[in-house]
């Protein structure tokens, strides 16, 4: 196992925490059943794109690197529909450069898309303070990133620390203390994101739309 991936490997773990995973991996899927609007496919596809090459930055740390991650922010854009996001960019990802592995596939799909569908509902409550004032959007962006990025780290540490026979104890308090620069990265990161969105593409947060040339506001986009 690399010990610096958050992706887990092939045959580090026993089936139960495999069959646990793929549950809940289903479950996330489960909740993007129904329809999808033809503005949110650009972002499923845009998102699982992003996500695919966050795997491929790497962020040198004391005596390796780690990547980024972008759960927070594929979360809040892509909200119930981000387990597929996080399933095609992690499949191609095992496929093409062996970063985690098939059978582990949803448990590292779970690990990231948890927090993920966290960080969407948190926005979700804070969707309306940002409405009363648009300056709000950078910070609340840094605290769910920074929220979704630890939970993230947390949850991976937690399944090497349990599920490892030998040496899970010293592996997972090594790849949380390593990753604690991605903390900081997808704070900021996410932060820059959602205040640049809020002010370009507000209606990709779900947010109302200044139409300028009419002086209206619409919540979707459209003029009136």
């Amino acid at each position: 196992m690399n010990l610096f991936a958050v992706h887990l490997a092939d045959g580090v773990l026993a089936w139960p925490w495999l069959a646990g995973g793929g549950a809940a991996a289903l479950a996330l899927l489960a909740a993007a059943r129904g329809p999808i609007n033809d503005d949110e496919i650009p972002r499923i596809g845009i998102l699982t794109g992003a996500l695919f090459v966050a795997s491929q930055l790497h962020l040198p740390v004391a005596v390796g690197s780690v990547h980024l991650l972008l759960n927070a922010i594929a979360g809040i854009l892509l909200g119930r529909f981000v387990g597929i996001a996080l399933l095609v960019a992690l499949g191609f990802q095992t496929l093409l450069f062996g970063h985690g592995g098939l059978t582990t596939l949803g448990l590292n799909v779970a690990v990231m898309g948890v927090p993920a569908l966290l960080a969407s509902l948190l926005f979700a409550l804070a969707r309306g303070a940002i409405r009363r004032s648009p300056s709000r959007a950078g910070g609340v962006g840094v605290a769910i990133g920074a929220a979704t990025s630890a939970l993230t780290v947390a949850l991976n540490g937690s399944v090497i620390w349990l599920g490892l026979e030998n040496g899970g104890r010293e592996a997972a308090v090594a790849v949380m203390l390593l990753h604690l620069p991605v903390i900081g990265v997808e704070a900021v990161g996410t932060g820059v994101i959602v205040a640049y969105l809020a002010r370009v593409k507000p209606e990709w947060l779900k947010l109302p739309v200044d139409q300028s040339s009419t002086g209206v506001i619409s919540s979707n986009g459209t003029s009136h």
